[in-house]
């Protein structure tokens, strides 16, 4: 059993790591097989049931059980270790139980259900620079910025519109309309990393960087960077998500901390 020592050093917690199931990727990627083989009249269009059932009730199941530690050279999440230099940023909310750590080149970013507000403060404070020069190159990230694997729940649809077109059926249009909504939600998203010099917003399609010498003012309710040239950086909380690809309102006060380091640099 471990010492007061070992807890210390070692910070253990039960969490709820927001992410979709690995099941639920697989079976919107099946529904796209059974779609091209419906579209291609080798299987019948009941087929697609069990697998677009099994697709669509996966939202439910946006938390996958995980422990986490943070020991004093790595964060161990679920069955990664992060080495500690590869953090970016760690962050808990003051209003809920949950706390963001991003981390690596490409900057992913984990959400985490803690217990309680104190776990999450605990988590955050354990992942924290130690030294005032470690810390000024620290980054604060907001947003999940969407990967190929995220598409797969859009794609499904076009499966599925294709399957209707090849019996004739113009229900695919309707469909469609799901996949276009889909879509958007991945093509817009944005994240926000601002990181000592300037402000990252990357999205699906590439990443634009903003020298802080270039951001005249910050309007941090709005989510507004106007630029020195009268340009103008809009980030409202809808293109900002989750690993879910949802925009609850915790994404807000995310965004008024990331924002909150580029407004002194204006």
């Amino acid at each position: 059993m471990p010492d007061a020592t070992d807890e210390d050093e070692h910070l253990p917690f039960d969490v709820e790591l927001e992410r979709l199931p690995a099941w639920v990727h697989v079976a919107s990627a099946l529904v796209i097989v059974v779609g091209v083989l419906v579209a291609t009249h080798v299987v019948h269009m009941l087929v697609f049931l069990p697998f677009l059932v099994a697709s669509s009730v996966g939202k439910r199941f946006a938390s996958v059980a995980t422990h986490v530690v943070v020991g004093p050279e790595s964060l161990a999440l679920g069955g990664r270790t992060i080495p500690r230099r590869d953090v970016v940023d760690a962050w808990a909310d003051d209003v809920e139980p949950r706390a963001t750590v991003a981390f690596g080149d490409d900057v992913e970013l984990a959400i985490l259900d803690f217990q309680n507000r104190e776990q999450a403060r605990r988590f955050s404070e354990a992942l924290a620079p130690e030294a005032d020069a470690e810390s000024a190159t620290r980054a604060r990230v907001v947003g999940h910025k969407p990967r190929p694997l995220d598409m797969l729940a859009s794609l499904r649809f076009v499966a599925i519109a294709a399957a209707f077109f090849s019996t004739g059926s113009w229900y695919g249009l309707f469909v469609l309309f799901f996949f276009a909504l889909g879509t958007w939600n991945v093509l817009f998203a944005k994240q926000l990393v601002a990181r000592r010099a300037e402000l990252e917003v990357r999205t699906v399609l590439g990443a634009r960087a903003f020298p802080y010498g270039d951001v005249a003012s910050v309007d941090l309710d709005a989510g507004v960077i106007e630029l020195s040239d009268g340009s103008e950086v809009r980030v409202p909380r809808s293109s900002l998500r989750d690993t879910t690809l949802a925009s609850p309102a915790w994404l807000e006060r995310a965004r008024t901390r990331v924002l909150e380091r580029v407004r002194p640099q204006a």
